[in-house]
C-alpha cells in the first residue's frame, strides 16, 4: 500500500469520526492523485452515504417544522422507508385532527403536534414489534414441539388434501413430508380405514365444529401398515371461517397387536374348553337313566347338567360378542321375565354372597304383576344382568346390600343395580371400556363392556352414575315385551 493510500484511509476514518461527533457533514471526499481501486470505490460509497444522509437530515428538519409535504428525492437510498414513515405520520395527524377537532388548529402551525404524532407513531411501532416478537416466540415453541414429538401433527384442507405434517411422519411412516403431502389421502390408508375416514368426513360436514376420534390403519413406505389413533378438530382462519382440519395421530400399533393376540387366545380357549364341557353335560344324562339313584342324587346331576349348559351358552355368547362388536349379530326377540332371570342369578351367586358376607335385595315396584317382562333374548338378558350384579357384589364392602330395583320408565322398562361402594376414580371414565378393570386380581375388564354391548344389541342402553356419598348405580333400560 502506498503512502497516498494510507493517507486517504486516515482521512476517511477521521471524516467518519467527525460525522459521529458533529451534526454537519462534509460535502464530499476528494481523491487527490492515484488511489487503489478498492479505496476509490469506498470513497465513492461514503460520498453517496453523506449525500443521502444529508438529504434525510434536511427532510426531518422540515418535518419538525410541520412541513408534512417534504419529501426525499426518489434516488435517495432512504426514500422508501422514510416515505412509509411519512405516510404513517400523515395517518396519525389525521387521527389527531378527528379526535380533537377544536384544539387542533391551535397546534397546527407548531412543531408540538408533530412531536405528539411521532410519539404516537413510536408507541405504535413498539407495540407492533412486541407483537411480532410474541408471534416469533409462539412459532418457536410450536416448532420445538412439532420437531420433537413422536405424534404426527397434521393439517388438511376442505378437499381432503394434506397441507402440513410434522417431521415425526418420517419416523412413523417412512415417508418424507414432501411424499406425504403429495400422496392422495385414499392411498395412505387401508380400504377399511378409508371407508371409516369417509364416514368421519360426513360427520364433519353435518357438524363442522365437532371433534372426531378414530383408529386408522396407515400404509408405511415399505408396504407394511401401522395403526394410529387420530384426533381431529376444525381449523379456522382469523375471521373464524372453517378452512380445514387440524389433527394429531399417535402410534397405537403395539396396543392393536396386543388386542388381537388376546382375542386369538380367547378364541383358542373357547375351543379347548368346549370339548371337556360336552362330557360334563352328556355324562349326567347317562347317569340319570339308572334306576338306583336317589332323589338327591338326581337333583345334583340335573343341577350339574344345567350348569354345564349355562357355561356352554356363555362360551357361545363370547363368540356372539365378536359379532355384536361388528354390528352383525341378529337377536331372536321374545318376552323375557326378568324376575325369573334374577332369581336364577341370585341362586348362582349365593356362594359369592357368603364369601363377601353381602346380600342381594330385589325391589320390584311392580310386585302386583308378579313378573317383569322385557323384549329380549334369554341368554343375552341373563348374561347382561349376571355380569353387572356379579360386578356389584365383588365391589361392595362386607355386610353391604346390593339393591336391584325394577320399575316402569314411561314406555321403557328400567332396572337399577345399586352398590353402596363408589366406583374407584381411576376407572370411572373408562367403566364401560373394553379391558377396563381396577383392583380385581384376574379381572379381564369385560363384564361392564359386554353388558353395554348386549343392552345396545337388544335396543336398550346401560348407564352408570357414582359419587362418594351415593355409591354406584348402574341403570339398564330395555323395551317392554
Amino acid at each position: 500500500m502506498t503512502d497516498h493510500d494510507q493517507r486517504l484511509i486516515h482521512r476517511m476514518a477521521k471524516l467518519l469520526d467527525d460525522v459521529r461527533k458533529a451534526p454537519e457533514l462534509p460535502a464530499r471526499i476528494e481523491i487527490e492523485g492515484e488511489a487503489a481501486p478498492e479505496l476509490a470505490e469506498l470513497a465513492a460509497a461514503l460520498n453517496r452515504f453523506f449525500h443521502d444522509f444529508q438529504e434525510a437530515g434536511q427532510f426531518f428538519s422540515k418535518l419538525n417544522l410541520g412541513q408534512l409535504d417534504a419529501a426525499l428525492p426518489s434516488g435517495n437510498a432512504m426514500a422508501g422507508p422514510v416515505g412509509e414513515l411519512q405516510n404513517k405520520l400523515r395517518t396519525v395527524v389525521e387521527q389527531i385532527k378527528k379526535a380533537s377537532e377544536e384544539e387542533f388548529p391551535r397546534y397546527e402551525s407548531t412543531p408540538e403536534i408533530f412531536s405528539k404524532a411521532l410519539d404516537a407513531l413510536a408507541q405504535s411501532l413498539q407495540e407492533k414489534k412486541a407483537a411480532e416478537q410474541a408471534l416469533k416466540e409462539s412459532e418457536r415453541r410450536y416448532r420445538l414441539l412439532a420437531d420433537n414429538t413422536e405424534d404426527i401433527i397434521w393439517t388438511m384442507n376442505l378437499n381432503h388434501e394434506l397441507t402440513y405434517c410434522s417431521p415425526s411422519c418420517v419416523k412413523l411412516t417412512g415417508l418424507t413430508e414432501e411424499e406425504a403431502l403429495g400422496t392422495p389421502m385414499k392411498q395412505t390408508m387401508t380400504t377399511q380405514s378409508w371407508e371409516l375416514f369417509q364416514q368421519i368426513s360426513k360427520k364433519r360436514r353435518d357438524a363442522p365444529m365437532s371433534v372426531q376420534r378414530a383408529e386408522i390403519e396407515l400404509y408405511r413406505a415399505d408396504g407394511s401398515t401401522i395403526w394410529v389413533e387420530s384426533v381431529s378438530k376444525p381449523l379456522l382462519d382469523e375471521e373464524g371461517q372453517l378452512i380445514g382440519v387440524l389433527g394429531v395421530s399417535r402410534d397405537i400399533t403395539e396396543r392393536k397387536q396386543a388386542e388381537k393376540l388376546r382375542e386369538d387366545m380367547e378364541r383358542i380357549s373357547r375351543h379347548d374348553i368346549k370339548a371337556p364341557l360336552n362330557a360334563v353335560i352328556n355324562l349326567p344324562e347317562l347317569l340319570l337313566s339308572d334306576d338306583n339313584l336317589t332323589e338327591d342324587q338326581r337333583d345334583i346331576l340335573l343341577f350339574l347338567q344345567e350348569e354345564g349348559r349355562a357355561m356352554l351358552n356363555l362360551i357361545n355368547l363370547s363368540q356372539d360378542l365378536c359379532r355384536m362388536e361388528q354390528g352383525t349379530y341378529q337377536p331372536c326377540f321374545a318376552p323375557i321375565d326378568m324376575v325369573k332371570v334374577l332369581t336364577r342369578i341370585s341362586r348362582e351367586l349365593t356362594p359369592l354372597m357368603e364369601r363377601r358376607n353381602a346380600r342381594i335385595l330385589v325391589d320390584n315396584r311392580l310386585r302386583a304383576r308378579g313378573s317383569f317382562f322385557v323384549r329380549g333374548e334369554e341368554l343375552l338378558c341373563y348374561a347382561l344382568l349376571s355380569n353387572l350384579v356379579k360386578n356389584a357384589l365383588e365391589a361392595c364392602r362386607p355386610e353391604e346390600t346390593v339393591t336391584i330395583t325394577l320399575s316402569d320408565a314411561g314406555d321403557l322398562q328400567r332396572i337399577e343395580i345399586h352398590n353402596p361402594t363408589p366406583v374407584p376414580e381411576a376407572v370411572r371414565d373408562r367403566f364401560f371400556e373394553k379391558y377396563a378393570t381396577y383392583g380385581k386380581s384376574g379381572g379381564m375388564g369385560l363384564g361392564a363392556y359386554s353388558a353395554r354391548l348386549m343392552a345396545e344389541t337388544l335396543g336398550g342402553l346401560v348407564t352408570m352414575r357414582t359419587s362418594e356419598s351415593e355409591g354406584c348405580t348402574v341403570t339398564i333400560v330395555l323395551l317392554p315385551s
